[in-house]
């Protein structure tokens, strides 16, 4: 059987706006940019596709507007992106493969092209923790395609909140299970002052095993209500500025005094 693909690999902003202008033998401004290359590129694959052939398949690497870049999001168009509408896609085709979008989805069809991501091979980011992935198998002879789901890494996002009457420590250590070979991302919301108390040589050990990690600190802050005196002498501003924000800080006599060494270089 003769089988005819269609080759249409990612083109930078840059790289399209140079091409309208090499086609056009113009400027054009801006705003017509996307557009006037939509046409072009709408235009080069119309002609491809009539080329006669068992089966016909267009390859690209593009963003094809209405598909999903999460399970839980479907925006119109990626900002800055040269994007695909479905109308540029010829409907004399078998199917439409694309690259670009990590999560794996079928679009529909044009006339009798199929839209197809296969997705990433593997989880990129966070966002992509539960999505299956694989890759497509192409049956030439039945002109049909499945999913072929592969094993991926772990992704594990551990949330843990440190109480003011709770060791850090003990919390933290407690709440990371089973990390080897896996991706975690361990986020910490602790309250103010609490970071020096933590042993992160502690965590480091318990985390050693995954094959990354990253750790997020959230500083809980709580609301500072108090009265600073009228006075204009700055190492009285600066103690009750102190007092008012890290009265628990186990570090305030040390901000005051580096403070005060600052003040004293700067006025004195």
């Amino acid at each position: 059987k003769k089988v005819r693909c269609i080759i249409m690999p990612y083109m930078h902003p840059d790289s399209i706006a140079l091409m309208v202008k090499n086609k056009l033998g113009k400027d054009i401004p801006p705003e017509q940019m996307f557009t006037t290359g939509q046409k072009l590129i709408k235009n080069w694959l119309k002609e491809k596709s009539v080329q006669d052939a068992d089966y016909k398949g267009l390859f690209a690497h593009y963003y094809v507007e209405g598909a999903k870049i999460r399970e839980t999001s479907c925006p119109e168009v990626l900002p800055g992106e040269f994007s695909f509408t479905k109308d540029m896609i010829p409907d004399n085709l078998d199917i439409a493969v694309f690259g670009h979008i990590h999560l794996h989805q079928s679009m529909g069809k044009v006339g009798s092209t199929e839209i197809v991501y296969p997705g990433a091979v593997e989880r990129i980011d966070w966002g992509e923790r539960n999505d299956p992935k694989g890759f497509i198998s192409l049956s030439i002879k039945e002109r049909s395609w499945d999913f072929i789901e592969l094993p991926v890494r772990d992704m594990m996002k551990i949330n843990v909140e440190v109480m003011p009457d709770e060791e850090p420590n003990e919390k933290i250590l407690k709440s990371i299970g089973d990390t080897a070979g896996k991706m975690i991302r361990l986020e910490v919301t602790l309250p103010e002052g609490f970071r020096t108390k933590v042993s992160e040589d502690k965590i480091n050990e318990k985390l050693k095993n995954a094959f990354y990690y990253d750790i997020r600190w959230v500083e809980k802050k709580g609301e500072k209500i108090g009265l600073i005196s009228f006075t204009t002498n700055p190492y009285d501003l600066l103690r009750e500025f102190i007092e008012l924000n890290y009265a628990k800080n186990p570090r305030k006599d040390e901000l005051l005094n580096e403070g005060s060494n600052i003040l004293k270089e700067v006025l004195e």
